[in-house]
This record gives structure tokens, sequence and C-alpha cells, in this order.
């Protein structure tokens, strides 16, 4: 007997995966840049300027709004929206005259 493969299912808990993927690697892309703008160094000819510039709370704000963001807004797309606009298209069903 053959089963049958669900793939809304399917694709969820690819998506769900991708979704952990991507905010994983947005988080550790801005270590790393957060880890190379610790100091900036200016230099003159007879003056060297230490400038601090570290990011502020707006830094991490722009990060977690990239980082957490799409994955939803993704789902929606494809697991709300989509099947709405695809089930608009199709013929609807006759009625059952067995009631």
């Amino acid at each position: 007997m053959a089963s049958s493969v669900n793939y809304r299912r399917g694709l969820r808990r690819a998506y769900l995966a991708a979704s952990l993927l991507w905010i994983a690697l947005v988080i550790t892309a801005s270590f790393v840049q957060y880890d190379n703008m610790k100091e900036t160094v200016v230099r003159a000819p007879d003056v060297e300027v230490r400038i601090d510039s570290l990011p502020g709370m707006n830094y991490w704000l722009g990060q977690i709004t990239v980082a957490i963001l799409p994955p939803p807004a993704g789902y929606i797309l494809l697991f709300v929206i989509v099947p709405w606009i695809v089930k608009g298209f199709r013929e609807p069903e006759a009625p059952n005259k067995n009631s």
C-alpha cells in the first residue's frame, strides 16, 4: 500500500528549519560586524584620534528586525495568502445530494 505524502506539512517543516537558519546567520553576521566596528583610528600628521564607534541600541534593533520579521512574513505569504488565492481560482464543489 502506497503511503500518501503530506507536502504541506513537509514544506512547513522545511520552512521552519530555513527560518531558524536565517535567524542564526543574521545574528552571527551581526556579531562579526559588531566586532569589526569597535574602534576607528583617524590619523593626521601630528595627531592620532581614536573614535569609539560602537553602535548603540538602534543597531541591535535593526539587526533583530532583519532577523525576526522576514520568517513570519514569508510564512503568512506562503502558507496563508497563496493557498487562499489558489482556492479562489478553483471551481466551487457541487453540493452533496445525499444529505
